[in-house]
């Protein structure tokens, strides 16, 4: 009997956890974004992301599909991803704000 998938290797697969959605749910019909819920709009979107990869890393790792250390590989490299991922949504999208805010963005996350 072979068990199902859970996660493939680390190298296989990556998870990225689109901020677009959170962000427009908080800032909502508003134009003009603020750091405030720039920094709220992280903040939800980190926690989303660090559900997101404990829960699919500890299905790695408990159905044997992954080493100790191939699951720490994992969830950094995801999470290396998703920050980039972040820094980029706000240098496109909002870009004043990424040039008057970026370090304490860059520092919230």
């Amino acid at each position: 009997m072979t068990l199902p998938l859970a996660v493939v290797q680390f190298s296989e697969r990556e998870l990225i956890i689109d901020i677009m959605p959170v962000a427009q749910d908080v800032i909502g019909s508003q134009h003009q974004v603020n750091l405030k819920l720039a920094t709220l709009a992280i903040s939800r979107w980190i926690a989303e992301l660090y559900d997101t990869l404990s829960r699919e890393t500890f299905k790695g790792f408990y159905s044997r599909h992954m080493s100790s250390t191939e699951s720490k590989v994992f969830f950094t490299h995801n999470m290396a991803l998703n920050f980039e991922h972040m820094t980029r949504y706000f240098y496109k999208e909002q870009p004043e704000l990424w040039k008057e805010h970026k370090h304490r963005l860059l520092l919230h996350f």
